[in-house]
């Protein structure tokens, strides 16, 4: 079989003359006819195409080997130089230059700032006096308000414009200020509070026997009754007394504030009546019944340095510290006696009511 390519049994020679043969794709003429119309292209460098070298190539190559040895001593002058001018006086005055001009961009940055939080401590301190001023003010609003009330001699007492009024309570949480506040009207007002107290249908458990405290007859100085309907609810007590014309007051803190501002002006559990730093001080107290964070260890403590009340007299903040106090003192197995500070105020406090809880 005849094959164009070599084979394994051929030797050079017939490999040579056996190859197959390619035609030329193009033929490039000898005479080269250059168009005008072209742009001139400079020169090649020395060495290319001269006489004196035989081969076009080598020539070039040594034009490039030339070039090369040029560009690398030129850039080798170029350090030599830039080390030079590192080195030189003139560069190191231009860096002295620049750090004391970054230096003193710095000093002007922190001086800025400086003055920014003067101008600050200057506003801060024009607006706590202008709050100083305002506060002496609204103290002399209020202090002018209850002198031209007058806390004199008991005055008459006007009946209030209601015969009935409705307190919903929970019996694991009574509201003994209720009892206070009938006394207050007796002392205070001249006339009698009676109470009336009602099971709930809803409620299916039987009552503490501590609760009859709170059943008081009516008599002819009567002037409203308060009905007690004990019930569960979320909240320990809840009052009512037109429910068409009016939402329920929640909660005994505001039952008390309720009933202390049918009291007179000369009355210390008044509560329109009290000094904005009184009134701060009841308020911070009854907080914590409301939140939930009282104690006895904390009204034990407290007791420690105001006596014989809370605050030192009579205030809002006894009655529902009472309150609250008896109902954790009654589940307690420890007793009343091992907390002396609240039995030697819960006396004081019973001796200013008709409530006798504990037998002290």
């Amino acid at each position: 079989m005849n094959m164009n390519g070599p084979t394994n049994h051929q030797s050079s020679e017939d490999t040579v003359k056996g190859m197959y043969k390619l035609k030329k794709a193009f033929e490039i003429p000898d005479d080269i006819a250059v168009v005008k119309c072209m742009y001139k292209v400079k020169p090649l460098p020395s060495g290319i195409g001269s006489s004196s070298s035989a081969n076009p190539r080598d020539g070039f190559a040594a034009s490039l080997s030339n070039g090369q040895e040029h560009v690398a001593n030129s850039t080798v002058s170029v350090k030599g130089q830039s080390r030079k001018a590192a080195s030189s006086p003139e560069i190191k005055m231009g860096k002295n230059k620049a750090s004391e001009t970054s230096a003193i961009s710095s000093e002007a940055s922190s001086l800025e700032s400086d003055n920014a939080v003067k101008s600050l401590e200057e506003r801060q301190l024009e607006i706590i006096k202008k709050l100083e001023k305002l506060r002496d003010v609204i103290i002399a609003i209020h202090s002018s308000s209850i002198m031209s009330l007058g806390v004199g001699p008991c005055e008459p007492c006007p009946l209030p414009n209601f015969s009935d009024v409705v307190i919903n309570a929970d019996p694991r949480s009574p509201p003994y200020s209720v009892i206070f506040f009938k006394s207050m009207f007796s002392k205070f007002c001249g006339y009698n509070v009676s109470i009336t107290t009602h099971l709930h249908s809803s409620y299916k458990k039987n009552l503490p026997p501590n609760l009859d405290i709170f059943n008081s007859p009516a008599n002819d100085k009567t002037a409203f009754n308060i009905t007690l309907i004990w019930r569960n609810l979320d909240h320990n007590c809840e009052l009512m007394m037109s429910p068409i014309h009016q939402t329920p007051i929640r909660g005994e803190a505001n039952v008390c504030r309720f009933f202390s501002r049918l009291l007179p002006q000369n009355c210390p559990l008044n509560y329109d009546t009290l000094d904005l730093e009184s009134l701060v001080r009841v308020e911070d107290l009854i907080d914590c019944t409301i939140k939930g964070t009282f104690t006895l260890d904390f009204l034990e403590e407290n007791l420690r340095q105001a006596q014989p009340y809370v605050l030192g007299e009579m205030s809002l903040a006894d009655l529902l510290y009472f309150s609250e106090a008896t109902t954790l003192l009654l589940r307690s197995q420890k007793g009343i006696n091992s907390y002396p500070n609240i039995a030697a105020w819960i006396k004081n406090c019973q001796s200013m009511s008709d409530l006798n809880v504990f037998k002290l």
